[in-house]
């Protein structure tokens, strides 16, 4: 990825998790304020329609201390004159009241009259709490003439029709005075039409059940615990458009009797999250200007000028100019400082390029100089051993012997013939001078043979040291030959080391591989050096039955193949990668010099050269393979 496209992915991160965070901080603060606010309306709200609710009850005390009041109840109470009743307590008295009870008792609680009306229908019910004909003087509307006792009362009370707003009021003449001649009675159930004017007053939606009603619903049933046992409203969020809010209800008794609950919709919350949604535009958009303007400064001032600073690296990389200048200098802040230290650094990179070419040169010659001595030492090992056994079978010639027959012949020169036929000694000569003869064709067969290969040993040291010269450009020749016979080369050089004591069991697996023009003296280098580095593996690792198997294999039309498998030691695979380094080796007494020059002569010949083990003490298995068209050869060389 490009630096401008991470610059880019990198500010578009940075917009974003602002963006998110800010985003995440309005929801959780804006948002929950908007809520908290929501919350404590829809409180107020609930507090507001209790509050009416105890109106309603205030007010309908009001309506009682005035007919409690008036001179025509206070004697009614005593004579129940028909004016009154066919004036006040007719058949729509209740109705035009917006009352459903209306109870006038006398002092001892007889009820001198009464009524009750089901709310809706105005149909005429009677309640348990409201006998007909009397109230017990305990009762709790019942106001006794005891000093100190309440002129007025008012509450709600539960009935088996619902619950029911009542007021009482002692009944007292127009003046107040006098003792009162008994209590009025008021009341007006809490029902639907009631709750509703209630709601409507304070706009809120309004329900009440008793605790105790079979018909309250699971949702507020599951609430009634937690609403009882609190002393403030409690919320129930139902979804994204109401919110419910539960108080109680106390009866006359200050005791919790009833679950009001106010649902409110929820146009708070909904501003607050469109607040929120308008934030995040804002934000947004905010965010996208301000990348815009940091993208545009930073590809001013840093972008373009590090692209054209990196365009002219890659075209010195390129065209190995170093001549060409930034075009930058006359900058004063750190793209002119870079520019200038770069031009400056390709005129110091310029100034020791030459001086490294001459260094690079010299360390290529000591480098070949180096493997060169390491194969001339190889070959000398049998070079020597060849001279040593040529210098012992010479010394090992029967000459002694003809010097001795010569001395006897000598002795008898004059009588030579008498002395073959007749002279028991004379008569051994010939037998002797037939095995003489034959022994000394046999030993200088021998001779011949350790020349000849010590003639081949030179031959070689000097074709590697003819390589020398190959560094300075002259190229290699290419003859055709056998692959199978230089394999078999190799391993005759590196068996005359071992002075005839040959331990290892060699295996030759040779496909019918045709001869191919070959440049010897590198395959001769490379194949020694393997099959020493194998010979030396299975010494070091103390294997009693060493084999060595050699196999020379066609791989397809343009390549060959050579494979030398050893059963020694092994390779670490730690060390895999690093034993064609130049001066990497494990053994006590190597150099690293045997495998790095076979490496480079397989390279040469552009071939390749790899190694495979399955670990130490597993052997391993070089494998050299060469093209087999000629024109590569001689590319190669």
């Amino acid at each position: 990825m490009s630096l401008r496209y991470k610059i880019i992915a990198i500010l578009s991160a940075v917009v974003l998790l602002n963006v998110i965070a800010d985003n995440v901080s309005q929801r959780f603060m804006v948002s929950r304020r908007f809520e908290e606010l929501e919350a404590s309306e829809a409180e107020k709200d609930l507090q507001r329609a209790v509050e009416g609710i105890e109106e309603a009850i205030a007010v309908l005390g009001g309506t009682a201390r005035k007919w409690a009041r008036w001179d025509d109840t206070y004697r009614f109470v005593t004579d129940g004159n028909d004016d009154y009743r066919s004036s006040n307590l007719g058949p729509k008295a209740l109705e035009n009241a917006d009352l459903h009870l209306l109870y006038i008792c006398d002092e001892e609680g007889r009820v001198t009259w009464g009524k009750i009306e089901a709310s809706g229908n105005r149909e005429q019910i009677s309640l348990r709490n409201f006998p007909g004909e009397q109230l017990d003087k305990r009762h709790a509307l019942i106001l006794q003439r005891d000093k100190g006792a309440r002129d007025g009362f008012g509450g709600l009370m539960l009935t088996e029709e619902g619950p029911l707003l009542v007021a009482s009021h002692s009944i007292r003449n127009s003046e107040g005075e006098g003792e009162p001649r008994g209590t009025l009675i008021m009341g007006r159930f809490l029902d639907e039409d009631l709750l509703t004017a209630v709601g409507d007053r304070v706009q809120v939606d309004l329900a009440l059940w008793p605790f105790d009603a079979p018909d309250l619903p699971e949702r507020e049933r599951a609430l009634l615990d937690q609403v009882t046992s609190s002393d403030r409203p409690v919320q129930d969020a139902v979804d994204e458009d109401r919110l419910h809010v539960y108080t109680t209800l106390a009866d006359m008794r200050m005791a919790p009797k009833l679950l009001l609950r106010g649902s409110v919709q929820r146009e708070i919350s909904k501003r607050g999250l469109e607040s929120v949604r308008y934030a995040l535009l804002s934000t947004v958009g905010t965010a996208l200007l301000i990348l815009f303007v940091l993208f545009r400064l930073l590809q001013r001032i840093v972008l373009r000028p590090l692209e054209k600073l990196t365009n002219h690296a890659e075209a010195v990389g390129k065209t190995d100019d170093t001549s060409k200048k930034v075009g930058m200098e006359d900058r004063d802040d750190e793209f002119g400082v870079l520019s200038r230290e770069f031009d400056g650094m390709l005129e110091k990179l310029a100034d020791s390029r030459a001086a490294h070419a001459e260094t690079a040169r010299l360390v290529g010659m000591s480098e070949i100089a180096t493997g060169v001595l390491h194969n001339v030492g190889n070959v000398l090992n049998s070079v020597n051993v060849s001279a040593n056994l040529v210098h012992k079978r010479t010394d090992g010639l029967n000459v002694g012997d003809l010097q001795k027959m010569t001395d006897i012949l000598g002795e008898h020169a004059d009588d030579l013939g008498r002395f073959v036929t007749e002279d028991p000694r004379g008569k051994h000569l010939l037998p002797f001078l037939t095995e003489l003869g034959g022994a000394l064709v046999a030993q200088k067969g021998a001779i011949v043979e350790e020349l000849q290969t010590l003639s081949h040993g030179i031959e070689h040291i000097m074709e590697l040291v003819r390589a020398q010269q190959s560094y300075a450009g002259k190229g290699g020749l290419f003859e055709r030959s056998s692959l199978q016979d230089q394999v078999d080369a190799a391993v005759s050089i590196t068996q005359q080391a071992l002075m005839g004591r040959e331990d290892v069991e060699i295996v030759r697996e040779y496909d019918d591989v045709e001869p191919f023009p070959l440049d010897r003296r590198k395959v001769t280098e490379v194949l020694v050096n393997l099959i020493q580095n194998a010979r030396q593996a299975m010494r070091d690792a103390g294997v009693k039955d060493r084999k060595l198997i050699l196999r020379v294999t066609n791989n397809g039309p343009d390549l060959r193949r050579v494979e030398i498998r050893d059963n020694g030691s092994g390779i670490k695979p730690e060390d895999m990668a690093k034993i064609f380094n130049h001066g990497f080796t494990t053994k006590d007494d190597g150099h690293g010099f045997g495998l790095h020059s076979a490496a480079n002569a397989a390279t040469e010949m552009k071939g390749k050269l790899w190694a495979e083990s399955e670990g130490p003490g597993s052997g391993a298995t070089f494998i050299l393979e060469l093209p087999a068209q000629p024109e590569e050869l001689r590319k190669a060389a």
